[in-house]
């Protein structure tokens, strides 16, 4: 960051230039995803840990609306973030919506370890790193695509392959 010019910070080699749009985006998430439209049981964000203005979007994606009977949605965030939160009331708002908000864990792990949940449990997550993970772990399927998805899938308990969101 502190290179007064792109050709400094890169050595003096050339840099290829890659622009990346939404169609590329909607490729990856199609690839990564082992299920298909259809119920959820579980929605996870944060993996890695969901940024503030993550968690606020997630609220702004609730609005007045709480989380489908049946459906667990955990939203795990650092100690910092989750302070953050809790301290302008977006914890609140989001645990009187039906998400879990926890600090420092990887809820997605400790929900399958639950018996109610058995096997072949299809789980929603905006994280990548969940996708690659999550097959692995009692043969779980995935829905990977954005926040607004999940969110959705979270309220409705059906998770829809529509990806003009955000």
């Amino acid at each position: 960051p502190d290179a007064p010019t792109l050709d400094a910070a890169c050595g003096g080699t050339a840099v290829e230039s890659l622009r990346i749009v939404d169609a590329d985006l909607e490729a990856e998430r199609a690839r990564y995803a082992t299920a298909a439209e259809g119920p959820i049981e579980l929605v996870t964000i944060g993996a890695p840990h969901a940024s503030i203005h993550q968690i606020q979007e997630v609220a702004e994606l609730l609005g007045a609306r709480s989380t489908r009977d049946g459906v667990k949605f955990t939203l795990t965030t650092n100690r910092s973030n989750h302070a953050l939160a809790q301290a302008s009331g977006l914890v609140a708002r989001l645990e009187g919506a039906g998400v879990h908000v926890t600090a420092d864990r990887m809820c997605f792990g400790c929900d399958l370890a639950a018996p109610k949940y058995g096997n072949k449990v299809v789980l929603a997550t905006n994280s990548l790193k969940v996708a690659l993970s999550a097959p692995g772990t009692r043969e779980v399927k995935v829905c990977y695509g954005t926040t607004r998805q999940c969110v959705e899938a979270a309220v409705t308990g059906i998770w829809s392959n529509e990806r003009n969101t955000t």
